[in-house]
């Protein structure tokens, strides 16, 4: 009979059967009971507990993960093709354009502090007279570090630089260099105020901003591009900021909750005490029409009398001719093949 009784006490302290119940706790949590197969049950050195679950911690990261960031990518293709033969009566040009998107951005949330990075990129193509021509070609990275004081107010760093990939001429006939990857390029450092409605919607104050021009090009350089002296290759301002970033879901679907139509706008003004203020408004329409086809209406606009590009180059005998226009603008509709990510939806205080 005591043999019995000491083979059953070994059963229930070594596990014997298909499973064995062990309590686990982790800092700042309630304790719980969860039920471990034998082969998981293992003794870890150095902790408050002895037993634990793998996958449950697993888990647990994988939620602290999501809940603490935010993830959206947006990528999209447009192309349009007309081709036309000798025996066409109306008359016409084969024609490609082709348009490449790409949208990136990262929010990072823990306690007081919140981190975002934003990736907005474009770039098209034409054939213009028979050879390939830029329509399109921008690029832009912002990070934004912010600091809660109080509610949705927020001490902020913001660091802003913009450029494009490749080479732009003059005109398909006249192919005189205006603009180069990095030339021209802007790097904005601004210490300020961000009063975040959530992490789609914030306006960003600052009364200390740096507004860095770069022309790396030598030849734009001498002809003095973008405002720019002559032979210079940097020209910096000190001034103030103000920048507004607006994500505004317009139509839902009632059942899926995806957006059908979205409105997005990122405007900055910038004023350097001495000059008129400058202004960089853009804004896009994204229509989703089918799980992977999209509409997408972009336009921007830009307000700056500094700014100016080579009309004519310069001679031995005479000085380049600039042209200057205090107001540019562009848009583009396109339809084409896009895929949108996002690991969580944003929920609007």
């Amino acid at each position: 009979m005591r043999l019995f009784y000491v083979l059953l006490m070994t059963a229930m302290f070594v596990g014997w059967g298909s499973s064995i119940y062990g309590q686990y706790s982790i800092p700042d949590q309630t304790k719980a009971q969860v039920k471990l197969a034998p082969q998981q049950s293992q003794k870890v050195e150095k902790t408050p507990f002895e037993i634990v679950n793998d996958a449950l911690l697993r888990d647990r990261r994988r939620q602290w993960r999501k809940e603490h960031n935010y993830l959206e990518i947006k990528n999209s293709i447009q192309f349009t093709q007309f081709a036309y033969n000798q025996n066409w009566a109306s008359g016409g040009d084969n024609t490609f354009n082709g348009r490449i998107t790409s949208y990136l951005k990262h929010s990072y949330t823990n306690k007081k502090l919140n981190i975002n990075t934003e990736w907005d990129a474009a770039y098209g193509l034409s054939n213009k007279d028979k050879k390939p021509w830029k329509t399109e070609d921008q690029f832009k990275i912002n990070t934004s570090f912010n600091y809660q004081i109080i509610g949705k107010l927020y001490y902020n760093f913001n660091v802003d630089f913009r450029s494009q990939f490749a080479n732009g001429f003059n005109s398909v006939d006249d192919m005189t260099l205006v603009s180069q990857f990095l030339s021209p390029a802007t790097l904005n450092l601004a210490i300020g105020l961000n009063y975040k409605f959530d992490d789609k919607r914030n306006i960003v104050f600052s009364p200390l901003s740096g507004n860095m021009l770069f022309v790396k090009n030598k030849y734009l350089s001498e002809q003095g591009a973008f405002g720019v002296e002559k032979g210079k290759k940097f020209k910096p301002n000190v001034g103030m900021l103000l920048r507004v970033q607006w994500t505004q879901s317009v139509l839902k679907d009632k059942q899926t909750g995806k957006d059908i139509i979205t409105y997005r706008a990122d405007g900055q003004g910038f004023y350097d005490y001495k000059n008129v203020p400058t202004l960089d408004l853009q804004q896009w329409i994204d229509i989703s029409v089918l799980k992977y086809l999209s509409l997408n209406f972009n336009c921007r606009l830009i307000f700056d009398d500094q700014i100016s590009r080579i009309k004519e180059p310069a001679t031995a005998t005479t000085p380049a001719v600039m042209r200057s226009g205090f107001w540019q603008f562009s848009e583009v509709l396109g339809i084409g093949v896009s895929y949108k990510f996002a690991n969580k939806v944003i929920k609007k205080d």
